[in-house]
């Protein structure tokens, strides 16, 4: 799962064992469509990591792409879906009420805080967006951050968001530049 060359950026195991249970609540033909959809390196990676472990990021991606297709079957964006429902998982509990009482731009500021907990490659910042109720949230220094885990971080954003209870979380990517990734965050 892990590995020793410190060149390849890994993130945490969190978002796959949330996703491992997501895939597990759906019933046995899930966990199959998983075993069919990825490599047995993918497939084993998914079965094993924990919170703490260190997963490449192009695999953990794969498996993104995957559970979020056995997962959220039917939905027009299922990586969003991945996303969204990581933040929420991971935001329960004392924090779900906190959350109610915090701005969108302290919880973003806090998920750039975090980038480097989860992930041992790129720098994240937010910043204010040129209108009311608008910021960006930025990943620099990651040009090889892969396509579909900014779609997962697009979700993650807009999942972060409605827990604050704002209404129409909408997230825009930026992939103009890739040394320095933007979402585009906007509500009302």
């Amino acid at each position: 799962m892990g590995t020793a060359d410190s060149t390849i950026p890994r993130t945490k195991g969190t978002g796959i064992a949330w996703l491992r249970e997501t895939v597990a609540a759906k019933g046995p033909a899930a966990d199959q469509a998983m075993a069919q959809a990825l490599a047995p390196d993918d497939y084993r990676a998914y079965r094993t990591a924990m919170p703490i472990s260190w997963v490449p990021e192009a695999t953990a991606t794969r498996i993104f792409k995957a559970g979020g297709d056995v997962a959220f079957a039917g939905s027009p964006s299922p990586l969003i879906e991945v996303g969204r429902g990581m933040a929420k998982a991971n935001m329960t509990g004392v924090y779900s009420m906190l959350l109610k009482l915090a701005t969108i731009p302290f919880i973003m500021s806090q998920a750039s805080r975090l980038w480097r907990t989860y992930h041992d490659t790129g720098d994240a910042s937010a910043s204010d967006g040129p209108g009311r109720n608008e910021l960006t949230f930025t990943v620099a220094a990651f040009p090889e951050l892969p396509a579909d885990m900014r779609q997962v971080l697009s979700g993650y954003l807009m999942g972060l968001g409605e827990l604050t209870g704002a209404r129409k979380v909408a997230v825009r990517l930026d992939e103009s530049d890739p040394a320095a990734w933007k979402w585009r965050c906007t509500w009302d």
